[in-house]
């Protein structure tokens, strides 16, 4: 794509903005490539902050809404812990998950029930192989199956429910 000039109104992103601890080797940090657009931001001159612009925090936690009860779900929640580990409200600490946003650990039950019904589903199929409907596909189970399914080489049909009509 052709470099554009664009006036910088703030910055908006998916991605969650959170300070992870480097666990990478040294000497594999020395080899990696030097990034030049960092160098070239930092010698374009500073205009002075502009205060009507969003300054977006870092995310420290994430919840999903139980509707049930219309509150946000303790048990469903990812969050950071003082010491920089990420910590599930209702599978406790989660090694190895700095690399995931907060936003979709928060969804990790409904996900997880999405795989279990695959996986008996697929368990007790005749075919190896074969179509899925799967009607919800815009929710986490859904997304799960629908993923799932598909890396496994099943044809998936998703369906949003009802909600989007």
């Amino acid at each position: 794509l052709a470099a554009s000039a664009t006036r910088s109104t703030g910055v908006r992103t998916f991605a969650t903005r959170r300070k992870t601890k480097n666990t990478l080797p040294k000497e594999v940090m020395d080899a990696l490539p030097f990034h030049e657009d960092d160098e070239e931001e930092s010698e374009k001159p500073k205009s002075p902050p502009d205060p009507s612009e969003f300054v977006r925090n870092p995310v420290t936690a994430a919840y999903t809404v139980d509707v049930q009860n219309q509150q946000l779900s303790t048990l469903d929640s990812a969050a950071l812990s003082p010491n920089g580990t990420v910590v599930h409200g209702r599978y406790g600490e989660i090694p190895q998950a700095s690399a995931i946003p907060l936003e979709y650990l928060a969804l990790l039950r409904p996900a997880a029930e999405g795989a279990a019904a695959l996986r008996v589903l697929l368990k007790s199929a005749k075919a190896p192989h074969g179509t899925l409907l799967v009607f919800g596909a815009s929710q986490p189970n859904g997304m799960s199956i629908s993923q799932l399914a598909s890396s496994a080489g099943h044809a998936v049909v998703a369906v949003v429910d009802s909600a989007h009509s």
